[in-house]
């Protein structure tokens, strides 16, 4: 029978607190939090501010999980929880979840117990384009049509000449639609 020494720094490691996440049933977080509160650990469901279908809704920031806070090493109790799909595992023990990530979640909670959850940064849209140049629209609600090449606005919205209606219109493309540049091959061949 072979014998497996543990070494000290291992024990205190285990008994060392960490945040662990827990999978939970689909939208039950807040119920199992509730419960893993009852019974003794500290627990972290963070929820936010979403737009769905044009509507503002309360959901949750990481559907389907909710940090644990493990003291002592007692993990099992927290598995065994009802509404406790699994707890993230890394080896035998639970996967400790960094302790900034946790402080990054709490300092971004407001005051009504929400995250602020901050807007992507928009990435200037770069373009080799020039101002002046025929372009063919690829996507969106102009797709296919042809048009002058106008530049960009503040809102990094694409700025084109149209002609509508037998006039030409200025119209700002929606942000994320695409135009390429013709060259001269593709003008000929359009305009036949």
């Amino acid at each position: 029978m072979h014998q497996i020494n543990v070494s000290r720094e291992t024990s205190e490691q285990t008994n060392k607190p960490f945040w662990a996440v827990a999978q939970t049933i689909a939208t039950r977080e807040n119920a199992t939090a509730e419960r893993l509160d009852r019974i003794g650990y500290k627990t972290l469901a963070p929820k936010g501010r979403f737009r769905i279908d044009g509507k503002p809704k309360v959901m949750a920031v990481f559907p389907g999980y909710v940090f644990v806070h493990v003291i002592d090493g007692r993990w099992y109790d927290a598995r065994w929880t009802m509404g406790v799909l699994r707890l993230i595992m890394s080896g035998e023990r639970p996967a400790p979840l960094p302790e900034w990530e946790v402080d990054k979640i709490e300092r971004a909670t407001g005051s009504n117990g929400l995250v602020r959850i901050p807007k992507a940064p928009r990435v200037p849209l770069k373009t080799t384009i020039v101002d002046g140049a025929n372009v063919r629209i690829l996507t969106g609600s102009f797709r296919g049509f042809h048009a002058i090449y106008e530049g960009m606005d503040e809102q990094q919205r694409q700025r084109v000449l149209l002609d509508l209606f037998g006039r030409r219109t200025r119209v700002e493309l929606a942000p994320d639609d695409r135009v390429q540049e013709l060259v001269d091959d593709q003008q000929t061949s359009a305009t036949k």
